[in-house]
C-alpha cells in the first residue's frame, strides 16, 4: 500500500479520498461474502466470518501503512533515506507491548533498533517540506549520541528525534544536546520538548 499510497500524492488524491476508496473496498467485499455465505451451511459461515476478518485486517493495514506512506511523500521526504519510516516510527511510538512488529518492520528497513531511547520532540507550526527538511538536519547536527543510532522522523506537526541511552545517568548528557537544539530552532519559533528516562520499548510511548 506505501507505493500506490505515494503516488496518490502526484495524481491529486487527497487522503481522505484515499482512506474512503479503501473503506469502501472492504464495505463491498464484506456485502460479497455475506451474500455468498449460505445460512443453511455452517461452514461457510464460519469460512466468511474468517475471510471477513482478514479483509478487516488488510483494510486496517492499508489505512495505517498507506496514510504514513501518503504523508511521508506529501512531507518530501520519501527519497530521505536517514528518515525514519513513518510507519515504524508510529509503531515505535505506540506503546505496543509486543515489540515483535517493530522489530520485524526496523529488520525489513534495515534499521538496527537499540533497546533504550529517550524522546525529543521539535513542535512547529508550518507544513513546509523545507521547513520539515531543516528540523531534520538540526536535530542530527546537535543530538549526536555516542553509542547507537539517532532516529529521527517526522508526524503532523512533530519532528521526532528517539536519542539511545542505556541508562538514566545519560540524561544529562541528552539535556544539554536538547538544549543546543532548543537554541538553533528558537529564533524560528519553534519548541523542543525532552522525556525522562524510561527503560525499554514500551518505555518510548511513556516518555
Amino acid at each position: 500500500p506505501r507505493m500506490g499510497a505515494a503516488r496518490r500524492v502526484h495524481q491529486g488524491v487527497s487522503l481522505e479520498s484515499f482512506l474512503h476508496a479503501g473503506r469502501l473496498w472492504g464495505q463491498y467485499t464484506w456485502e460479497a461474502l455475506r451474500a455468498a455465505a449460505r445460512v443453511d451451511r455452517p461452514h461457510e459461515s464460519r469460512a466468511a466470518l474468517e475471510i471477513a476478518s482478514r479483509v478487516m485486517r488488510h483494510v486496517d493495514l492499508v489505512s495505517t501503512a498507506g496514510a504514513h506512506a501518503y504523508l511521508h511523500e506529501a512531507q518530501g521526504l520519501a527519497n530521505a533515506g536517514d528518515v525514519l519510516q513513518r510507519d515504524l516510527l508510529e509503531a515505535l511510538l505506540g506503546g505496543e507491548r509486543d515489540s515483535h512488529r517493530a522489530r520485524r518492520q526496523a529488520r525489513a528497513l534495515g534499521v538496527r533498533l537499540y533497546e533504550n531511547y529517550v524522546v525529543v520532540l521539535v513542535r512547529h507550526s508550518v507544513a513546509d517540506p523545507a521547513t520539515v527538511r531543516w528540523v531534520l538536519e538540526a536535530a542530527r547536527i546537535h543530538l549526536r549520541p555516542s553509542s547507537g543510532t539517532l532516529l529521527v522522523g517526522a508526524r503532523g506537526d512533530e519532528v521526532v528525534a528517539l536519542y539511545p541511552v542505556s541508562e538514566a545517568a545519560q540524561l544529562h548528557i541528552v539535556k544539554g544536546e536538547a538544549g543546543s537544539l532548543a537554541g538553533a530552532v528558537g529564533p524560528r519559533g519553534l519548541s523542543v520538548g525532552m522525556s525522562g528516562w524510561q527503560p525499554g520499548f514500551a518505555g518510548i510511548a511513556i516518555a
